[in-house]
């Protein structure tokens, strides 16, 4: 065991900033955050997405909390290219079969605006499971397009009070939480 403090960030990351370690990456979110020790992200976020991302030196946590079987709630923002329909959004909620042949588990979708003057739906999305590039994955199966993806929280954990680019330590007690709900969640 190393004697490292461990740290936990919750950072609002800018859409544009990358999730890795490439140094040849400028626009990479290790670079961007200039954090005085090493820390690295719990789960991406795409280029284009936007919102709360995980920063830590704790290599366990990370895991715990980005492994598939263990389950925490995502809540999404999302922007789309065109309207929504009824049915679409009960499949959805229901799991829809990705383009692996998976199908995703069951998610709440709730829509905060249907803009018919620009043919796109705004909606909360709240998620389990964090697979890869998911959400646009989602979407695609309608035929829709993301335009705007932010992420508003992961469990407990939400970007309330953090502008755009900004970062916090997270406290002991909500390391906890995310920990313990990582583990309920877990599939036997």
């Amino acid at each position: 065991k190393s004697n490292t403090e461990k740290i936990v960030l919750a950072v609002n990351k800018p859409a544009g900033i990358v999730c890795t370690e490439d140094v040849r990456e400028k626009k990479n979110i290790i670079r961007y955050l200039k954090y005085p020790v090493r820390v690295t992200y719990a789960g991406r976020l795409d280029k284009d997405s936007e919102g709360l991302l995980i920063m830590t030196n704790d290599g366990e946590f990370a895991n715990e909390i980005i492994h598939p079987r263990y389950h925490i709630a995502k809540v999404y923002e999302v922007t789309i290219n065109g309207i929504l329909k009824t049915e679409e959004i009960k499949q959805l909620e229901q799991g829809v079969v990705l383009d692996d042949g998976i199908k995703t588990l069951p998610a709440k979708l709730w829509v905060t605006n249907k803009d018919f003057a620009h043919e796109q739906t705004m909606f909360e999305l709240t998620i389990q499971e964090g697979r890869n590039r998911q959400i646009k994955r989602m979407l695609e199966v309608f035929g829709y397009e993301v335009r705007r993806l932010h992420r508003r929280s992961l469990g407990p954990i939400t970007v309330r009070g953090l502008n755009v680019g900004e970062y916090r330590l997270m406290k002991p007690f909500e390391v906890k939480q995310l920990r313990r709900l990582a583990n309920e969640g877990r599939l036997k």
